[in-house]
């Protein structure tokens, strides 16, 4: 009951402050006779009602926005059973210039592996060398000498 009487003087505070004496009276008068010893707002109300409003608006705000993640992931998650999506390639191809250049191998890269946790690429090439390399200073940590023919077929 007291958040009920307190309402109630916030909407009593609102119309005090902003001059609307008639609804004021009446509604007081109402109050008044329908709850006894009801006594009028206190200063501390008279903005509350605008407070309360104005945090409603924010938090329909931040519904609003929730519920558009919310189906935009939907879609995704949608579009992945589907096969998914297929992503703007100028945004996931890398663009020149190239941050790096890993120079050292004598003939062609086969593969790269990027270690997931350190800042390391390992290289394998056609001259059957090995490298792994530190990205921050392009330079190799570790290079693997040539392997024997019987080992390269093994590799591939």
């Amino acid at each position: 009951m007291r958040g009920h009487v307190c309402s109630d003087k916030s909407i009593l505070g609102y119309f005090k402050a902003h001059g609307h004496t008639d609804a004021y009276n009446t509604f007081l008068s109402t109050l008044q006779t329908s709850t006894p010893g009801f006594s009028g707002p206190e200063a501390s109300h008279s903005e509350m009602l605008e407070k309360k409003w104005s945090s409603i608006i924010r938090m329909n705000k931040k519904i609003m926005d929730l519920e558009a993640q919310c189906s935009a992931l939907r879609e995704d998650v949608e579009a992945a059973g589907k096969g998914g999506k297929k992503p703007d390639q100028s945004a996931v191809l890398p663009r020149e210039p190239a941050k790096h250049v890993l120079k050292g191998h004598r003939d062609g890269v086969r593969a790269v592996k990027f270690h997931p946790v350190y800042n390391l690429v390992a290289t394998c090439s056609e001259d059957a060398t090995i490298k792994v390399w530190c990205v921050k200073r392009a330079q190799p940590a570790y290079s693997q000498p040539p392997m024997s023919a019987s080992r390269r077929l093994c590799l591939r």
